[in-house]
């Protein structure tokens, strides 16, 4: 008898007891049942292990790891070490408070056919409750990098399953990063990835959780952490762009870094501004727009520092500026 391929899910935890039952259940709940479940914890100080071993200790296609005191705290680093603990051909990260619909892996391995690397699902945007459901914008596209990077495909971490031979000659999740780095990861699978390579399902397959811990939430507020690390994801798609000659892409990460660099300048978050000015400006001396722009940047930063005037739109300004 030959058995379905095994899929492979990774599932970081840390403090996620609320909902981590109720995740572990909806996977439980597979009509595929080939899969296993590798749960990687951070540390948690709550009943989160306890949780997970109990589904172990009845189901043994669930596994439970603690992330090494060697690696770097974090779910990047929890995201990574789960993958070395694999055994499946296929592999989903999933969060610990995110939920699987029961056709989530069955719908996903029927499009893995010929050469495709990679597929896309759709899911809901919910309420901490799994209530108020919207539909996530996912479409066919002949241009997933650019649609993804301008926010016209809403993937989250849970969208994408993967064939594990494509990523084992390549870098997973940037461990450096506290924000953006499904963001950046994706980015940087999607950008040279032709149209045969992957295949997009529009139905909604999964429900991802937005609650006041979220990072999402979190990011309300000016967080240094997570707009340094905004930043660096931007100001690489920056240079993949110009490389690349995306115009689109080049122009969006301009602007967007413009408003990064804005609100770097209005909360004194002076190491930021100075990275983000510098890729700018190694960036934009491409085009003769882009070398005026660079300029007006300049006299800017420089003086704000003089006389505070970030009051001013002249990020609205520079924004207008088509610099590719």
């Amino acid at each position: 008898m030959i058995l379905d391929p095994r899929f492979s899910i990774i599932i970081p935890v840390y403090n996620g007891e609320e909902y981590l039952k109720e995740t572990l259940t909806s996977i439980q709940k597979q009509t595929y049942l080939n899969w296993e479940c590798v749960v990687v914890d951070d540390g948690s100080r709550d009943s989160s292990v306890n949780i997970a071993e109990l589904f172990a200790l009845h189901d043994t296609r669930f596994k439970i790891f603690q992330r090494p005191a060697s690696l770097p705290k974090g779910a990047n680093s929890c995201r990574n070490f789960g993958f070395d603990q694999i055994t499946g051909d296929f592999v989903n990260w999933f969060d610990a408070d995110d939920y699987m619909l029961p056709q989530f892996i069955e719908t996903k391995m029927q499009a893995f056919k010929n050469n495709v690397k990679l597929v896309i699902s759709s899911g809901f945007f919910t309420n901490e409750l799994l209530e108020n459901k919207k539909p996530m914008h996912v479409f066919q596209t002949q241009e997933l990098y650019t649609d993804y990077f301008l926010w016209k495909l809403k993937l989250t971490t849970a969208s994408v399953a993967l064939k594990k031979s494509f990523l084992t000659d390549k870098s997973l999740f940037d461990n450096t990063l506290e924000k953006s780095q499904e963001f950046e990861f994706f980015t940087r699978l999607f950008v040279d990835l032709s149209s045969e390579s992957y295949r997009i399902i529009e139905k909604e397959l999964f429900l991802y959780r937005s609650h006041p811990s979220s990072k999402t939430s979190l990011n309300q507020g000016y967080n240094e952490s997570f707009k340094e690390s905004e930043a660096f994801a931007i100001l690489v798609n920056l240079e993949r762009s110009v490389r690349f000659s995306n115009i689109k892409v080049a122009n969006s990460a301009y602007r967007l870094l413009i408003n990064l660099l804005h609100k770097a300048i209005a909360n004194n978050h002076n190491s930021n501004v100075e990275v983000i000015y510098r890729g700018l400006k190694d960036n934009l001396k491409a085009t003769r727009r882009g070398v005026i722009a660079s300029h007006i940047l300049r006299i800017m930063i420089k003086c704000n520092k003089l006389f505070n005037i970030n009051f001013l739109p002249w990020d609205k300004l520079l924004k207008k500026i088509n610099v590719y």
